[in-house]
């Protein structure tokens, strides 16, 4: 059996594997488990930030540990970010390497705006804690949704146009590959590189924000700031290992299709991809 077909008949299974997992509900219970975890440390971040309100030291290591452990359990369930990230490294966008960063700035750009948020509205507005909280799904959300939405069709408008161009190729007309010169880094990379940062952090870190009005309720709001730093880079790991797991779909099936078939189907993910990024934010903005 050639590599190509073991490689095809391995991302095969692990499909189904996934979607046996997903039918017999058994990812629906780790998203409950990851939910309960997050409950568990919310109490003890609420207690490791009175303590620092009370001078204890020590509660500065239990702060940061606590907040890179609920940044993991946080990001564990579903979100645009990951959506974002993974339909990108699905649709070909970016290298693993670049993918990994995007990931960690992106994590950092949303901590950055939970304490612009919530603290400019407990301090400026005079918000209470629960309103600041709130603006996240009253606002941010369905803008994040928003820009999920505008990548999906870009993603998948490029996938039309990869396979358009394979067609032409296949009648005579000179097109070649899946559209990229791959020798020389484009303009528009950084644009879209930011772009998709922008896209990610427009919707804050809800799990940063929770913290945050816990530390402004314990008194000690600079408890709050310290503990958005790990939390980000928690959830960058999450987001960075889907992302990875999309470079490693996307690698399994052009391997599987080799030869004539791949620019096909390149532009054939880029459509799925896109596509299902389209709905999730769909359904996120319905």
């Amino acid at each position: 059996m050639s590599v190509r077909v073991r490689a095809g008949h391995g991302l095969g299974a692990a499909l189904l594997a996934l979607a046996a997992l997903w039918g017999i509900g058994a990812l629906g219970w780790a998203t409950a488990m990851a939910v309960e975890a997050q409950r568990e440390l919310q109490n003890a971040l609420a207690v490791a930030a009175r303590g620092l309100a009370r001078g204890d030291a020590a509660a500065v290591w239990s702060l940061v540990g606590l907040s890179a452990l609920y940044g993991v359990a946080h990001a564990a369930g579903p979100g645009h970010g990951k959506a974002l990230l993974g339909a990108a490294a699905v649709a070909g966008v970016e290298r693993p390497l670049g993918l990994a960063g995007l990931a960690v700035s992106a994590a950092l750009v949303q901590g950055l705006a939970a304490v612009a948020i919530v603290y400019g509205g407990l301090a400026l507005l005079s918000l209470s804690p629960m309103a600041a909280m709130g603006a996240d799904g009253r606002i941010f959300a369905p803008i994040g949704y928003a820009a999920a939405g505008a990548f999906g069709l870009l993603f998948a408008w490029r996938g039309a146009q990869a396979l358009s161009r394979g067609k032409a190729a296949c009648c005579g007309h000179g097109a070649h590959g899946d559209g990229h010169d791959h020798g020389r880094v484009h303009p528009h990379r950084w644009r879209e590189r930011v772009a998709l940062v922008v896209a990610v952090g427009a919707r804050p870190c809800a799990g940063a924000m929770i913290v945050l009005a816990i530390a402004w309720m314990a008194d000690a709001p600079w408890a709050g700031v310290a503990a958005t730093g790990p939390m980000a880079l928690g959830v960058a790991v999450v987001t960075a290992a889907v992302a990875l797991g999309g470079v490693a779909l996307r690698g399994a099936s052009l391997v599987a299709a080799g030869g004539a078939q791949t620019a096909r189907i390149a532009g054939g993910l880029q459509i799925a991809a896109g596509g299902m990024l389209f709905a999730f934010a769909a359904v996120g903005l319905a």
